[in-house]
């Protein structure tokens, strides 16, 4: 890894409003069936199947409905990885 890329990872957190603009294009194409919530990434827990919550992750907030579908766990282990300057983007 250089220290481009985990600069780029760094550099790469929005604004709220851009966030919360990319939730909800996301949660209305869910529910208009444009876009298909699917299993976890990580570990293919499904949605739903025994209690697991799956989330969309995004890498950047200008690219609403490119997401990455994690669950719960996995999505805040990856914000922590995040915040700790430990995630490099695959």
């Amino acid at each position: 890894m250089s220290s481009t890329e985990k600069t780029n990872v760094t550099l790469s957190r929005h604004t709220p409003v851009s966030a919360k603009k990319a939730h909800r294009a996301v949660r209305t194409a869910v529910q208009q069936g444009t876009l298909q919530r699917d299993a976890c990434e990580v570990c293919g827990a499904r949605h739903r199947e025994d209690g697991v919550i799956v989330d969309a992750h995004h890498e950047c907030y200008s690219r609403p409905l490119d997401v990455t579908w994690l669950c719960r766990r996995h999505h805040r282990q990856i914000h922590a990885d995040i915040r700790a300057g430990l995630w490099v983007k695959p």
